[in-house]
């Protein structure tokens, strides 16, 4: 029998007990012996809890029981985190977290210490809940070059924005049925900011790149400012909005990062994951590009990883490869990084823009407000419309790319691609008033 003890007993951890008791029979036949909860390590033990003799408020129950060697911590307090981490791996107890900041946070130094005590530290439930990535990510394809990640890692915000495109919601209101449902949190800053994902990133990026990614280092936007006509101006464009969190290797061995929302074209995978679900797309120079997909967040999804690790630690023994060290390198700008961008501004800026980008647009065509103008050039084949009124079409000259106006008098164009800090400043030089600007996922 493999003794086990739990720190935190609130949503995950609850799914973690209920899991290891409703497949208590499935998990003994791949460990080859039972696996029992010894100790629940909890701040507020509940009376009358069916589990009542396992409760513990006395941390030295859990650490200083010989007879647990798998200790799972489902906490959301960062410093408690830490101190029990270091506690465990210190007395020489294997360790499963599924505290992203703690690993983003505090990750290389945990592994070494890891390392140097012979057990094994393990976080799968850190990113993208119950999909397996983190283990194929430094075990299935530690053979691999992996030179890009790209995924959505947060399930609130993609709820937000499905609701967004769906239902014609504002943001404020989607996010209300995001708490009422359970899915944000009642200070959802984290989600909404896009802090829970540049951690998740962090991680990942890590990972992949075997160096230390800090997440204070990587330029993090959030979805507050994305507006239900940004919505369905994309729509209309083809375009879905994304909160996506991406890293690249250069050739140079350089690293680019960034979380920001991204419009991603209605043929692309990611454009179609909608609600709370999570997709991370890996691209490999041997194995070609991967996709994991599947809830991110929750209960049972991550109590499936948290369950999934404690299996792993009792069936394999020591798991401590050194995932990544300590060294880490500078980040790219992302302001060097070549972009293509759609922006919101007002109607009446509609001739410095064509002033600005000659060549793009024919002038000569008169928009109306409510009107939406269409064009693209692919392959040397020119598609225009425009859409008046009651999907009433009618064609008009345009040139190479896309514009629109809509409601309240504003205007949506999209740029030529170039390197975002030369764009922006020939915006800011030509005195153009920019309500917005939200990048475009330029094609593989």
């Amino acid at each position: 029998m493999k003794n086990i003890a739990l720190i935190g007993y609130g949503v995950v951890g609850h799914g973690v007990v209920e899991l290891l008791s409703k497949n208590a029979d499935i998990i003994a036949k791949r460990v080859g012996e039972p696996i029992q909860l010894k100790h629940i390590l909890t701040l507020r033990p509940r009376v009358g809890d069916p589990r009542q003799e396992l409760l513990t408020q006395n941390a030295d129950d859990v650490f200083g029981d010989p007879e647990v060697s798998i200790i799972a911590e489902c906490i959301n307090n960062l410093e408690a985190s830490y101190a029990y981490c270091k506690r465990a791996l210190t007395a020489g107890k294997n360790y499963v977290t599924a505290s992203k900041n703690l690993i983003a946070t505090y990750g290389a130094e945990l592994i070494e210490l890891s390392v140097r005590n012979n057990v094994s530290l393990m976080f799968e439930a850190c990113v993208a809940g119950g999909i397996p990535l983190l283990r194929p990510l430094y075990k299935c394809l530690s053979s691999n070059r992996i030179t890009g990640v790209m995924g959505i890692v947060n399930g609130t915000t993609n709820y937000i924005l499905t609701q967004m495109k769906r239902e014609g919601r504002s943001f404020p209101d989607a996010l209300r049925s995001a708490q009422e449902l359970g899915y944000a949190e009642t200070d959802p800053s984290a989600d909404v900011q896009g802090f829970d994902a540049c951690r998740k990133l962090a991680i990942l990026l890590s990972i992949a790149f075997r160096r230390r990614v800090h997440y204070e280092n990587i330029p993090t936007e959030g979805i507050t400012a994305v507006t239900d006509s940004d919505i369905a101006l994309a729509e209309r464009l083809g375009y879905s909005i994304k909160l996506i969190a991406m890293g690249k290797l250069t050739k140079s061995g350089q690293i680019y990062a960034r979380v920001s929302p991204l419009l991603i074209p209605h043929g692309k995978v990611l454009a179609s994951v909608d609600d709370v679900f999570n997709a991370v797309a890996l691209t490999t120079d041997t194995a070609g590009d991967l996709l994991f997909y599947g809830r991110g967040a929750g209960a049972a999804p991550s109590a499936s990883s948290v369950v999934g690790d404690v299996i792993d630690i009792a069936t394999n023994g020591r798991y401590n490869d050194p995932m990544w060290h300590e060294d880490s390198s500078p980040l790219l700008s992302v302001e060097e990084n070549t972009v293509t961008l759609l922006i919101r501004t007002a109607l009446s800026e509609r001739e410095k823009l064509h002033r600005l980008f000659p060549g793009r647009i024919d002038t000569d065509s008169k928009l109306n407000v409510g009107e939406a103008a269409f064009a693209t050039r692919r392959d040397g084949v020119d598609k225009t419309y425009v859409e008046q009124g009651e999907q009433k079409q009618r064609s008009i000259s345009l040139i190479e790319n896309w514009y629109e106006a809509v409601e309240n008098g504003e205007f949506g164009y999209i740029t030529p691609e170039g390197a975002e800090a030369e764009i922006r400043e020939k915006l800011r030089d030509a005195g153009i008033e920019v309500r917005a600007t939200w990048r475009i996922m330029q094609a593989s």
